[in-house]
């Protein structure tokens, strides 16, 4: 007899940095025998609400509520549609309600449609958002930047599209910046490497 245990998902968790007030992404592993695992479901309060491939540990659940509590199980899927092996449930309370920050609106008016350079806009959004807030990028947008810092006990959620200049200038921070910043630079300013936010 096939021992189920092995046959569930492991170690299923919510994502570092992932949980908002209306969204969390959760990942897990795969079974100790995946051999026949066609997927995964995803299920919120005990309700299937989204399926993944058999190499997709992690999922995105969004339109939460804020500061609501919330159970989560992942299961393998296997041919015909069989459905077994549940993972440990998992208890998951979104945060509260927290001020969101449109890049593309006013005072920051970030270029939604990504023909104009937008750093210093998305930039200061970051700067101004308060702990537990959000800045967000737009669905259905496209935001152009160079160099950014961000900061912790912030989302900085992207629904839009957050494209990277392919100027090289737009990756370098002036003499008097450098060190204010987390990015590491070489001696004409140019970003090394990024360390991550909150270090």
């Amino acid at each position: 007899m096939t021992n189920t245990s092995n046959l569930a998902p492991q170690r299923p968790m919510v994502a570092p940095a992932t949980l908002g007030s209306t969204h969390v992404s959760i990942v897990w592993d795969k079974p100790v025998d995946y051999r026949e695992v066609t997927g995964y479901v995803v299920l919120l309060d005990g309700h299937q609400i989204l399926k993944t491939t058999s190499k997709q540990t992690h999922a995105t659940v969004v339109d939460l509520q804020p500061n609501t509590q919330y159970t989560f199980e992942v299961r393998s899927l296997f041919p015909q549609g069989r459905i077994v092996a549940a993972t440990k449930k998992i208890g998951v309370k979104t945060r509260p309600a927290a001020q969101l920050i449109d890049v593309t609106q006013a005072p920051y008016a970030a270029d939604p449609t990504g023909k104009r350079l937008s750093t210093a806009a998305l930039q200061r959004a970051i700067t101004d958002c308060p702990k537990g807030g959000t800045v967000l990028i737009p669905k259905g947008t496209i935001v152009l930047s160079g160099a950014i810092d961000l900061k912790s006990d912030m989302v900085f959620q992207v629904d839009g599209t957050l494209q990277g200049s392919t100027d090289p200038s737009d990756y370098v921070y002036a003499q008097g910046d450098r060190s204010k910043s987390s990015q590491h630079v070489n001696a004409d300013g140019l970003i090394l490497t990024a360390t991550r936010a909150g270090r």
